[in-house]
């Protein structure tokens, strides 16, 4: 939820569109993070609205009564309200018809001589439409005890008072985190501490630790990360390991130990993968050589290459010796770990890999894989690559995305770039033998070096050419005409 929250704002601050929209100028525009992120997000309000017994029997309602008919909006308000028993038109109006969610503000404190607890929420920015009403969900926590309580905040400004014996711990609003707004909260360090602690709500606790990372330097944050590393849930794990570059210049070596374990013992394929991938970034030294090459026989593809890749890294001769173990494996993930390898460190044997994946690869795969394969070529020899010339061109000219063939037209350019810097190299070097006099049997070596370095440049030139006046997809030409 919280992606497609962030997914959904990173739209909406380039346009603003109102859920339900009816009129379009290409139906292609309603494809976006209006129609699936904001559209997800506000079923799962609507969901926590009701409770999900409402919610899920006024699916059920919703669906057969409009079997095998066209419904629009009104059709899907009236069946949850006919199972609720509640008119839901203020919710319907506001979520599905508005073009903006409200930017909230949420501030609280403590009056110890009345007792009471004094909750601000302000609304802004909401637009011409005024402020929206937003269900508020409370949990207040006092001396390890929680007490929930509901509000509807209706104005721009409210302030709602609850009674407290004393100073409460925390005060949570909306503790599910399931209110489509842009909010603003204040609160300590050490309340958002007691929040990742306390808290039974997975999005509660994850925004927590994202405020709290602000606070690297504190000795109360790091030690709440690193007991974070050993949470149960996998997107805990995850977050703390996307934190441990600002982590690592407070925490000691028991974060090394955290990753570590990660990487190698957690039960999550994607945990073990980010962490591999993290230890290689943040901790590679030669001691975690003999760790890495044990992760080779882990059963997830994705943490096996990171620990290809970490290992190649420090030992270049060792990578590319493992490497060459996994030339049957046909994991997407191994190839491109594989390639990456040998792009730098193969020889000529390796050319029948390529080929083989450049030939079966589609899509992405192909696109990533044809750069690796132009690496790999920049040092072969000219035979090599006169193989593989028309397999780019082919692609260049025949394949149905343009993303790809402009993987096909990039190879080449890569191709001619080296021949280019070659050509030029040469040239230095016959001009320096000249002025110093050398034998004629070293420049006439070199002409016939620059002379075949010609040959290729102009051959791939009018590749080029042809490639980019036969192109008829916009996108690929006015990436031609830059370059």
């Amino acid at each position: 939820l919280r992606k497609f929250l962030n997914d959904y704002l990173d739209e909406s601050a380039q346009k603003k569109e109102p859920l339900i929209r009816y009129h379009y100028a290409d139906a292609d525009e309603l494809f976006d993070a209006h129609t699936y992120q904001k559209g997800a997000l506000v079923l799962h309000m609507l969901r926590g609205y009701l409770g999900d017994d409402l919610f899920f029997s006024g699916l059920k309602n919703y669906l057969e009564k409009n079997k095998l008919s066209s419904v629009d909006i009104s059709d899907f308000r009236r069946a949850m309200e006919e199972t609720s028993g509640e008119d839901l038109n203020w919710f319907f109006e506001q979520w599905f018809m508005k073009k903006d969610i409200p930017e909230v503000s949420i501030t609280y404190n403590y009056n110890d001589t009345l007792k009471k607890v004094s909750l601000q929420i302000n609304q802004f920015n909401s637009g011409s439409s005024g402020p929206f009403a937003l269900p508020v969900k409370v949990d207040l926590y006092t001396k390890g005890k929680k007490e929930v309580f509901l509000f509807m905040a209706k104005k721009e400004r409210e302030t709602f008072e609850i009674a407290s014996a004393q100073r409460p711990d925390l005060v949570d609003v909306d503790p599910e985190k399931i209110l489509l707004i842009n909010r603003t909260e204040e609160k300590s360090l050490g309340e958002w501490v007691y929040q990742f602690n306390k808290s039974p709500w997975f999005n509660s606790r994850l925004m927590a630790l994202n405020s709290l990372s602000g606070w690297m330097d504190e000795p109360a944050v790091t030690e709440t990360f690193l007991r974070a590393f050993s949470d149960p849930t996998p997107s805990i794990r995850l977050f703390c390991i996307s934190q441990v570059p600002g982590l690592a210049r407070y925490a000691d070596s028991r974060l090394r130990q955290q990753l570590t374990r990660l990487a190698t013992r957690d039960e999550v394929n994607l945990v073990r993968e980010k962490a591999t991938e993290s230890l290689g970034t943040n901790y590679n030294t030669d001691d975690l050589l003999g760790t890495y090459q044990k992760m080779l026989d882990d059963p997830s593809p994705m943490v096996c290459s990171k620990a290809l890749l970490n290992l190649f890294d420090l030992d270049k001769k060792l990578g590319l010796e493992f490497a060459r173990t996994f030339r049957d494996d046909s994991s997407r993930h191994v190839v491109k770990a594989v390639g990456t390898v040998l792009s730098h460190m193969g020889d000529d044997i390796d050319n029948a890999y390529f080929t083989k994946y450049m030939r079966s690869f589609s899509g992405r795969e192909k696109f990533d894989f044809a750069h690796l394969y132009a690496t790999f070529l920049l040092h072969r020899h000219d035979s090599i690559i006169n193989r593989a010339i028309p397999m780019f061109e082919g692609i260049a000219l025949e394949q149905n995305m343009w993303y790809i063939r402009l993987a096909g037209t990039n190879a080449l350019n890569q191709l001619m770039e080296m021949y280019t810097n070659r050509q030029k190299e040469t040239r230095d070097r016959i001009a320096m033998l000249k002025n110093a006099n050398s034998s004629p049997a070293q420049l006439n070596q070199l002409e016939s070096i620059a002379a075949q370095t010609n040959d290729q440049i102009n051959k791939i030139a009018g590749i080029l050419h042809s490639i980019k006046t036969q192109e008829k997809d916009e996108n690929l030409r006015q990436i031609y005409k830059q370059n």
